[in-house]
């Protein structure tokens, strides 16, 4: 019989139920300030090039540990402008590359598969030294596990500007000039690509940290919707059954040891309790013990937030992130 997890105990996290909260978790793929960086023409500015195939990869060390719905991409002008192409193509894919740099030279292998979520007539309103939202028409399924790769294809294209290079990573292979349009492989390297946000509809979890014995591992987390909502979170060493919750739903960590330490032990698991910010975030850390028996160990860690008007008091709930001792 399954474990039922008691609401008001200390333990509540990452697990969400689709649709149940509006809005959106924006995640910054290296650094979330839109006014730093220096100006790239690509790939909003027309007078550039007469067509453009780009190509440009998301690291999955900036992204969220969890299986999410992407529902948009933000790039951050350096100044307002409105950009427009008759014959605009957005793609995206889970990068298929064993490292960041056969980018360019192995174009055609790059992904698997593509996914189209913007094609035909296309309008960007870009703000100056702001994030700008492209507005896409699909939604995606991110893994939580591989990086990302966008594709972007123009031609017949007006106006736009300079957006904000990233500070290091993602990095970037393209096409200019007539013909670029159907390239099938980049006639320029790899550099220092666009700085990129991504939103997602779905409570995140990301991580940072070496996760060796005797680190920390720094969890930075989003519900949307849910500024100033107490969340609880903890960990486990496994997803299935999960517990089941008083709103009908289930948080996907197993009811044992690990949780229970989890719930207790406030100097190994930081910031596991606490209120979402006004950008309905929060960050946890993880003190990992020096033991070097935590090799290989893999665990799961999940929240949730707390609504009193909700059903069952639950506000949302994430999917589980996997973290591995390295």
């Amino acid at each position: 019989m399954k474990a039922r997890f008691p609401l008001a105990a200390a333990g509540l996290w990452l697990a969400l139920l689709a649709g149940s909260v509006p809005g959106q978790c924006a995640v910054a793929v290296d650094n979330a300030d839109p006014t730093l960086g220096g100006g790239n023409a690509l790939p909003f500015l027309a007078s550039y090039t007469p067509e453009l195939t780009y190509q440009i990869l998301l690291p999955r060390r900036f992204l969220p540990r969890n299986a999410l719905t992407m529902v948009d991409l933000e790039f951050a002008p350096l100044a307002a402008a409105t950009f427009s192409s008759t014959d605009f193509v957005l793609k995206l894919a889970h990068a298929n590359l064993a490292t960041d740099f056969p980018l360019c030279s192995l174009w055609s292998n790059n992904a698997e598969p593509w996914v189209t979520v913007q094609s035909g007539a296309f309008t960007f309103n870009m703000a100056g030294n702001a994030w700008s939202p492209l507005g896409l028409n699909a939604n995606w399924g991110y893994d939580g596990v591989r990086d990302i790769l966008v594709e972007i294809r123009w031609r017949n294209a007006t106006g736009g500007t300079t957006v904000h290079n990233s500070d290091l990573r993602p990095i970037n292979a393209y096409a200019i000039g007539a013909g670029a349009y159907g390239a099938t492989a980049c006639s320029h390297g790899i550099g220092v690509g666009a700085r990129v946000r991504v939103r997602f509809r779905e409570p995140t979890i990301r991580a940072s940290g070496t996760m060796m014995p005797g680190t920390t591992i720094t969890l930075p987390i989003c519900s949307p919707g849910q500024a100033g909502k107490n969340y609880y979170m903890g960990a486990s060493l496994g997803t299935q059954p999960g517990i089941p919750l008083p709103n009908g739903g289930t948080l996907p960590l197993n009811f044992d040891g690990l949780l229970l330490v989890s719930l207790i032990d406030p100097f190994t698991f930081q910031g596991f309790q606490g209120a979402l910010d006004p950008n309905d975030a929060a960050t946890a850390m993880i003190n990992l013990p020096g033991s070097p028996g935590l090799r290989g160990l893999t665990f799961y860690v999940a929240f949730l937030t707390i609504d009193p008007m909700a059903p069952g008091q639950i506000g949302s709930v994430s999917p589980a992130a996997t973290l591995r001792v390295l």
